[in-house]
């Protein structure tokens, strides 16, 4: 595709604008688009330039700054990414990084997710063991709020509820 502007040079920008429901799209090679740049001021700077992503995108958009800690001190011992590059790259480097980087990656996982562990749907068919997981694990949580409220005698008929479903998990 050529460029709207000069006609001659393949576009490589495209913008698309909707302006009171019409829907405008134009083209450019870039050496037009930094003329129109520096005709309507800085309007596609942020675009056009590389540190639209790497200012930090990751730190400044997905996650507070505080749930970083240090950045600049942890490095991934198999292929040295640093949460830095992961906050500049917004993918880690290798499956090592998971491990290096978990104290960092734990709680923005949870506030992107909501939790660290899948809690999604189970397959119908061959997977008693997952459901029997799963319950356990929704009971341990209750015992632990019947604890905190302090409802004894809820904690312990919980108790004895997971201890059935440990020992009949063992003898299947």
């Amino acid at each position: 595709m050529k460029c709207d502007s000069c006609g001659k040079e393949n576009a490589n920008v495209h913008m698309t604008s909707i302006v009171n429901g019409v829907k405008e799209e134009h083209h450019y090679c870039q050496q037009c688009a930094n003329q129109k740049e520096q005709g309507t001021g800085s309007m596609f700077s942020s675009m056009f330039d590389d540190t639209f992503f790497n200012n930090q995108f990751f730190a400044n958009v997905m996650y507070p700054q505080s749930t970083l800690g240090n950045s600049k001190l942890s490095a991934c011992p198999q292929c040295g990414m640093t949460i830095s590059a992961f906050n500049h790259q917004g993918r880690l480097g290798c499956d090592k990084c998971y491990e290096a980087f978990q104290q960092h990656l734990v709680p923005l996982i949870k506030r992107i997710q909501g939790s660290t562990s899948y809690e999604g749907r189970l397959p119908q068919r061959g997977a008693e063991d997952l459901k029997v997981e799963q319950t356990i694990k929704q009971l341990r949580n209750d015992l632990i709020q019947a604890v905190k409220q302090e409802q004894f005698e809820r904690a312990a008929q919980i108790r004895d509820e997971i201890k059935s479903l440990e020992q009949s998990k063992v003898s299947n």
